[in-house]
Formats: structure tokens, sequence, C-alpha cells
């Protein structure tokens, strides 16, 4: 009995270890689920933070390599971290900034307001912006101008400071400003200059007006002194044309009587002078004719109409001819562009130049007289040249003068006037007449009308 007691102790006991193993189990599984999320808890803290670090070096590194300066300081302005590019903004190393015054880079006529700018921040939670000057580090440096950007932290303990570099802008605008000035000092020197240039127009303007005045004034006395003087030569050219033609025909018709009844008892030298008498007081008519026809173009106005000049030319030597003139003379009329303006006084030029032509031509042994034309863009230029005794050219200039004669009326018959109304007819169409020539070689006279 003894013994069996003792076994059956021991029986009871590994019954409460089974069973007390057996609750261990559970415990155990329940462990092991821990453990395993403790072990994937641990490997998401490790992945956490490894990309916190990763994180956190590209974010200093962002900090650090940012092409904007980066400054953290406290409301006293102390800074308390900055970036690389604020430290080379200022042109020293990190180390030498933190702890720095901020307040103490500022421009001493910026500070005030940086001041008042550090002190907003504080109180807002809005973004502040401020344009200051700055101070670099290294001695003998360019002043430094910066826009700052700064935002409280969320706890509003310090101030995120942003410190763009506007220095190039600014001297750009300064540069800009003097260019400016000086434009502006340009435009008022430009302005004063064409103030007194417009002053001085305006004078000369009002002198001008005056003048025009004074000249109206003067125009209007000439033209009646003119015109008094035009009614003078009328009334002249009336006395010239009753006056001197009555005597002169009385003259003509006595030698001619004298002559004809008293000639036989004249020795020749009376009947020389009687017949020079006779040749006078024609000529002296012929004179008077010319003069009235050259008062009466004066006074005349022009007739224009397109001119057949190869049948005018013709005309006018049939004329000539019918009058006894140039009838052992060649004429050649070569055929003749028309021209414009007043038949009948064209008409007493062709004649004229016709006329001298022939007279002057008359001793060479075979006479020549051309008409012909040079044809130019806005003018037509005719032209009558003769193979007779020419002149000297230093005489072309003068002989369309009333009376003026390179040659005695005993060698030459004329009167001088002919070629003063040439010229006083082309004149008077617009053009202009000149002579060339040269003695024993012939003349040529030409004469310019305008195309329109």
């Amino acid at each position: 009995m003894q013994q069996k007691e003792p076994q059956e102790k021991m029986t009871v006991t590994g019954r409460k270890t089974v069973h007390q193993l057996r609750d261990l189990i559970p415990l155990v599984s329940t462990l092991e689920l821990h453990q395993i999320e403790l072990e994937q808890q641990n490997q998401e803290l490790r992945q956490a933070r490894q990309d916190m670090e990763q994180l956190l070096k590209q974010y200093t590194e962002l900090y650090d390599l940012a092409p904007v300066g980066y400054f953290t300081l406290d409301f006293s302005g102390t800074v308390l971290a900055v970036n690389l590019a604020g430290a080379t903004l200022l042109g020293t190393e990190r180390a030498a900034l933190i702890g720095r015054s901020f307040p103490g880079l500022v421009n001493h006529l910026d500070r005030h307001a940086f001041e008042a700018f550090l002190l907003k921040t504080r109180d807002t939670t809005e973004k502040q912006e401020l344009e200051i000057g700055l101070q670099r580090m290294a001695e003998g440096d360019l002043p430094l101008f910066v826009k700052l950007e700064a935002l409280a932290d969320s706890a509003g303990h310090t101030c995120l400071l942003a410190a763009i570099d506007m220095t190039k802008r600014k001297l750009a605008e300064e540069e800009l400003d003097r260019y400016r000035e000086q434009l502006e000092w340009l435009v008022r020197e430009r302005t004063y200059s064409l103030e007194a240039e417009i002053a001085e127009r305006t004078r000369a303007e009002l002198e001008i007006k005056e003048l025009n005045s004074t000249l109206e004034r003067r125009v209007e006395v000439r033209t009646a002194e003119l015109q008094a003087t035009i009614r003078d030569l009328q009334t002249f050219s009336y006395s010239v044309s009753h006056d001197l033609r009555s005597p002169l025909r009385s003259i003509n018709s006595f030698a001619s009587m004298l002559l004809e009844d008293y000639g036989a008892r004249l020795d020749e030298e009376g009947q020389r002078l009687l017949g020079s008498i006779l040749r006078r007081t024609v000529s002296m008519g012929a004179l008077i004719d010319d003069l009235l026809n050259f008062t009466k173009n004066s006074r005349l106005q022009l007739s224009l109409q397109v001119i057949d000049m190869t049948a005018l030319a013709r005309e006018s030597v049939d004329k000539l001819q019918g009058n006894g003139i140039g009838g052992q003379t060649e004429f050649k009329i070569a055929v003749l562009p028309t021209a414009r303006g007043d038949r009948a006084m064209i008409a007493q030029v062709l004649e004229n130049l016709l006329g001298n032509a022939a007279k002057f031509s008359g001793n060479a042994g075979h006479p020549v007289v051309e008409v012909g034309c040079q044809v130019q863009e806005q003018a037509l230029v005719y032209f009558v040249r003769d193979n007779g005794i020419g002149f000297e050219m230093k005489y072309a200039d003068t002989i369309f003068g009333v009376f003026q004669r390179l040659h005695t009326s005993e060698d030459f018959e004329g009167t001088g006037v002919g070629l003063a109304i040439v010229e006083q007819v082309i004149t008077k169409h617009g053009g202009k007449v000149w002579a060339e020539g040269r003695p024993g070689e012939g003349a040529t006279f030409f004469f310019l009308l305008p195309r329109s």
C-alpha cells in the first residue's frame, strides 16, 4: 500500500504537467505570432527610417544646392541656419554666418525697413516680401541687392527667409534710369532747340509776310508805272505812225518830184544825193514799221495753236521771194515737227531769220539757207543756217538787242530791229534764242520752243 501511494502521486503530477503543457501551446503560438508581427514592424520601421534618411538627404541637397539663398532666423534676427547659396551670396562660409545677426548685414539705409519686415513676418501667417541692400562680407565687394521672401514656421519661433539676388536687375534698372535721364535731357534740349527754331521760323514767316505785303505794294506801284509806260508807248507809237510817216511821205514825194522834174538840170552828185534821200526815207519807213511791230508784240496776247512749221517756213520763203529777197538763194527746208504757238508771231520770226540769212549770204558764190530742227525730250530747237559772211562769237550776246548792227546800212540794208523782234516773240513763248557763227563761214540762228 505504501508503494502504491507514491505511484499514484506521480501519476497525478504527470497529468497536471500534461494539462499545463497543453495550456502553454496556445500561448506559445500567440508569442510566435507577436514575434512575427514585431519583426514585420521592425522591418517597416527600418524601411521608414531609410525613407526618412533618403528624404532628409534629398532635402539637405535641395537646401544646400538651391540657387536661392535660404536663411533660418529667430525673431531677434540671429542666423540659425543657412544654405550654401546664402553663404556664397554673402561671400563667406556658412560657419561664419551661424549665430551672426542678420540685420547687421543689411544696408544701414534699409535696416529699419528690415526690422519692421521681420516683426510683420512674426505676427502673420502670410508670406512677406521686401527688397533691400546687403553688405557682402569681403572688403571692396560691390553692394548686393536682394529680394527677401519670409514666412514664420508653424510653431512661430523662427523665420524661414529666402534671398533672391537682384543685383544685376538693380544695376540694369539704375543704368536704365541714367539712360532715361539722359534721354529726357536730350528731349528737353531738342525741345528748346525746336522751340527756338519755331520762334525763328515764326519770325521769318512774319518777315516774309511783311516783305510779301511790301512786294505786293511795290508790284502794284510798278504795275501802275508799267501801265502808264505802255500807255505812253502806245501814244508814242501812234505819234510815230502818224506824225513821222506824214513828213516822210512828203520828203519822199518832194524828192521824187524834184528828181523827176529837175533831174536833168542836176549834175551826177545832185542826182546821187536825191537818190540817197529817197532810199533813206524808205529805210526810215521800214524802221518805223519794225518799231511799231516791236511795241505791238509786247502788248499782244498769244493765240496758241498747233503750227505746221514746214508749211509756215515755205510760206515765209515765198513771201520773201515775192518781195524780191533771196531770189538767187537756195532754200533747203527739212520736214519740221509741228510746234505749239502763235502762228502769226512765229511767221514773223521765220521771215526775219530767213530774210537775214538770205541778205548776209547774198555775196556767196552759191548762197544756201537751211531750215531744220533738233528734237529734244522737252523742247524743239529750230534753226536757220546760212553760208554767208558770219560773225565774231564775241558779239553773239548783243546781236539780239534793238538797233544792234554788226554792219553799216551801206553794206547791208536793215533797221537793226528784226532780231530783237525774234527774241521778243520766242521769249514770250517761254523759249530762248541764240546764235553761232564764224567770220566767212556763215551763221546759224537757233530758237527753242517748249513742247508743252
